[in-house]
């Protein structure tokens, strides 16, 4: 992993670490503020050391001053470690001790000190430290860097509150388009009874009506004695009636002239109602 195209330049070269052996001294070719590429290779004793599983980090410590560089890349593979370090790791001159520090799995191993000289820029104060000039605008940007730090901090708090809250109105709206969707299929359901009982009502109607037709049929059928029975069957029936009509009056004036019931004197008997009796 190169940071550019030129990092050639940047490399100290394949420094070999002895995990059993104390402090390494690599060549000077560090100057002050210089950016450091740092490859190693790790040694377990007379044997190459078996890096597979390792976590590693770098720590620094210049002018008893320690600290863990954290903004170094680091990647490990087999025996090798490759550090890709910031300028920040040289801005002050002289002796920089660093460390390998490897963990797996609660087991821990740190490498003896690695010792770079770092040669002082002609930008550099006798003592190793930075120039007023230097070291104010230094001064301004870790300023800014913690404020922007503290705006990130608070720009994350204001995502996770964001997040929150667009978790909570999703649920809602998931929710309320769930009973929105209920209250759509609830509303088909009721549409379609009340389509089905529209339909009912307007058949009642129909049949109200056909009943009302009917009765009103009915009722001329039992006031017309016409529509009793057919027409050749009234006819019959009237020419019936006048055959009947006929024989009672041949009988009337006929059978029963002078069949008047008479007592011994020969007068007519009479009823109650003084009609006279007829045989």
């Amino acid at each position: 992993m190169k940071i550019l195209g030129t990092s050639g330049i940047c490399e100290l070269g394949l420094i070999k670490v002895n995990l059993k052996s104390k402090t390494y001294i690599p060549e000077k070719a560090c100057k002050q503020n210089d950016t450091l590429i740092l490859d190693f290779e790790m040694w377990d004793g007379s044997i190459l050391a078996d890096l597979t599983g390792w976590n590693c980090m770098i720590k620094a410590n210049k002018n008893k001053k320690a600290w863990q560089v954290e903004d170094a890349i680091v990647s490990t593979s087999t025996s090798r470690v490759h550090i890709e370090c910031k300028s920040t790791l040289t801005q002050l001159a002289g002796s920089l001790l660093l460390e390998l520090f490897f963990s797996n799995n609660g087991l821990q191993k740190t490498s003896f000190n690695i010792e770079i000289d770092v040669e002082q820029t002609v930008m550099g104060n006798t003592d190793g430290t930075v120039p007023e000039c230097i070291i104010t605008p230094l001064e301004n940007l870790d300023k800014n860097l913690a404020q922007i730090s503290n705006a990130i901090s608070q720009a994350n708090a204001v995502k996770t509150q964001v997040d929150a809250s667009t978790s909570t109105a999703n649920t809602a709206n998931t929710a309320l388009n769930s009973t929105i969707n209920n209250a759509n299929a609830a509303k088909a359901s009721c549409d379609t009874a009340t389509s089905n009982l529209n339909t009912a009502v307007n058949t009642a109607n129909l049949t109200i009506d056909e009943l009302k037709q009917s009765n009103t049929a009915y009722t001329q059928h039992i006031n017309n004695a016409d529509i009793h029975v057919t027409r050749p069957e009234k006819d019959k029936w009237n020419a019936y009636e006048a055959r009947i009509i006929e024989l009672t009056t041949i009988i009337d004036e006929f059978i029963y002239l002078d069949a008047a019931v008479t007592d011994d004197d020969g007068n007519n008997v009479t009823d109650d109602n003084n009609e006279n009796v007829i045989m």
